[in-house]
């Protein structure tokens, strides 16, 4: 069971918190028969996050994480019916 990580007085987790809390989620998530799927978007900028979630705030953002709609697209089509579901 993931336990619940509590802020440290400083607020802010050591290097070794954090590399615990990041191994015991994984572990988690591992333990949920979650299909993982990896996603390469080139380029130089580390903006692959904002384009898996197709973020698009503004017209610009928009533009730069376009690459990502297919990604979202894919995931609603395998979402969208799993709620249904329930």
């Amino acid at each position: 069971m993931l336990k619940t990580a509590v802020l440290p007085p400083n607020g802010v987790f050591s290097h070794r918190e954090r590399k615990t809390l990041s191994d015991e989620m994984a572990r988690t998530l591992a333990s949920l028969g979650w299909e993982q799927v990896s996603v390469r978007f080139p380029g130089t900028l580390p903006l692959a996050h904002n384009k898996i979630c197709a973020l698009a705030r503004d017209p610009i953002q928009a533009w730069l994480n376009a690459e990502g709609r297919p990604v979202v697209q894919d995931q609603a089509k395998w979402l969208v019916p799993q709620i249904k579901e329930r």
